[in-house]
This record gives C-alpha cells, structure tokens and sequence, in this order.
C-alpha cells in the first residue's frame, strides 16, 4: 500500500469510525463494517475466499488497531444461553462465523474435553440432549439473521433481541449453585413469550392483536402454529405447557430444584428457537440429519 493510499485509509477510518460509533456499533462490530466500506471505495467486491479481500481487510484492521492500541477486537460471541449436564450447568457461546465452516455444535459450550468425554462416556442421553439444546442456540442466532432481524428497529426486532437478552440472563443466572429461581423462570417465559410474539409481528400481525394476548403462551404458541405450521406443531405446545405461569411466578416463592430450573432454561431456549425456525430456513438438526443423531425427546 502506498503512502497516499495509507494516509487516505487513516482518514477514512476517522471518519467512518466516528460515524459508526454514533450508530452504536462495538469496536469489532465497527471494524467489520469499516473493511466492507472501504471495499466498497476501492472498487473491490468483497469475497472472503479471495487473496485480495483478505488483504484489503488485514491492511484496514492494521491500520484501524493504530487507532485503538489497547482495544479488545475480539468480537465475542453473538448469542449466549446455557446447556446443563444433570446438575451442572455450562454457558453455550455461540460465535459469528462466515463463510462455508464445519459446525461442530458441542465446541461451543464452555466445557473441558474430560469433562464432555465423561458426559459422552456415562450419561449418553445428556450428550444428545446437549446436542439439541445447542441447535438451538445456533439456530435462534443465525434465523435472525438470515431473516434482517439480528439488530432491526422495527418491532419484530425489537421483540427478539428482548428474547436474546432473557435467553442470556437465564442462562448468566444458573451458572450460581444458588441460583434465584424467580430469575430463571421468568426470564425462561419470556424469551419465548418474546420470541413468538416476534415471529408473529414478523408475520405482519397488528401489534395491537399481538398486545391483547398478553401473557397466555399457549394461545401465542397455538396462533403462531397456525400461521407457519410445521412438524414440530405438537412438541412446542406441549413445551409452553411447561413453562409456568408468568404472573404467577412473579408472585409465589418457588420450590423448584436445580435439575427442574435447567429443565425449564431448555424449554425457553427451545420455544424461542422454534418461533425463529418459522420464519427462516434455519434448522441445522434437518440440514445434517445424515449424522443419524437419536430423536428429540426433551427440550
């Protein structure tokens, strides 16, 4: 690269960081979208299996890290939620990936080798159950996504990234032995609560419909079944069946023990899953079915 090439790059980067900054975007996400931009400048059609775009984005990320020495560019993960092996509960990381990768759902849980090795060793049954609960993490994020959704204003959106917030916390929240049940279960509900109402606002229903439900996640679940039916109709009313009340809980202390709160941290994560699921092409458990993986039997 050349020094006026260099100089005009250094302005650039100022300006459009500013610019991007103000829109809210993280330092990662900033870095991410100035490459694309100063792409766009040069004339260079962006292809990350290209010699060229992989240049263009190293001289950027070079030149953007003299800005911010001491910056954290390592982007984090794009949604975190939560798988438990009997008692014991471990975050799921799910991170942003690009391009064509081998996926290897288990990899993304915050679990040593020995320790998943052990699950897969004694308690099989765990193993796949895990393999399902992270299917679900992986499809929630990259069906919104797919759909425009992962940082839309408008009020589907708004209603998922609520959903991808309760879907953390409850997750954040059972990492304590002593974790507060009340947190678990309503942050549960309502990151399916949310989600389907999302999903339904995706679907173009008036917000005032969407309102007057309320809280009652059968009906939701029932109206959004209807809409965009699939084989898994039965199994996600059967799973809003299980997550208690909302209102209720906000009321009444709880006696549910560890094994039941992480039982019902599963079925929030799934039902918010399924909701995404309806509206995009996301279903990885389908995609690779050629893996011959047992059936669901529990979310």
């Amino acid at each position: 690269m050349s020094n006026s090439t260099e100089e005009c790059l250094k302005e650039f980067l100022k300006k459009t960081d500013k610019e991007l900054m103000d829109q809210g975007l993280t330092l990662p996400q900033r870095l991410f979208h100035l490459g694309i931009k100063w792409a766009d400048k040069q004339g260079i059609l962006v292809n990350f299996g290209s010699a060229e775009t992989r240049t263009l984005f190293s001289e950027v990320k070079q030149e953007y890290k003299n800005l911010y020495p001491d910056g954290d560019f390592s982007g984090g993960p794009i949604l975190r939620g939560g798988v438990g092996f009997r008692d014991q509960f471990y975050m799921v990381n799910i991170p942003i990936v690009y391009g064509h990768v081998r996926i290897e759902l288990i990899d993304f849980i915050e679990i040593s080798r020995e320790a998943i090795e052990s699950v897969w060793e004694n308690y099989p049954q765990e193993f796949w159950r895990a393999v399902y609960v992270v299917s679900d993490l992986w499809d929630f994020s990259c069906g919104l996504s797919d759909a425009g959704l992962g940082r839309s204003d408008g009020p589907a959106g708004v209603l998922f990234n609520n959903a991808k917030d309760s879907i953390e916390t409850s997750a954040c929240s059972l990492l304590s032995p002593r974790a507060t049940p009340s947190t678990i279960l309503q942050n549960s509900f309502m990151a399916a609560e949310l989600s389907i109402k999302g999903a339904l606002s995706y679907c173009k229903m008036e917000d005032k419909e969407i309102r007057n439900k309320g809280h009652r996640l059968n009906e939701l679940a029932e109206t959004l079944c209807k809409l965009k039916p699939t084989s898994a109709d039965d199994k996600v009313i059967e799973a809003c069946s299980k997550l208690p009340p909302y209102v209720k809980s906000r009321y009444e202390h709880s006696e549910l023990n560890r094994l039941q709160l992480i039982e019902i941290c599963h079925t929030g994560q799934f039902v918010a899953a399924d909701a995404v699921r309806r509206i995009s092409n996301r279903n990885i458990m389908i995609e690779n079915s050629f893996m011959h993986v047992p059936p669901r039997t529990a979310w």
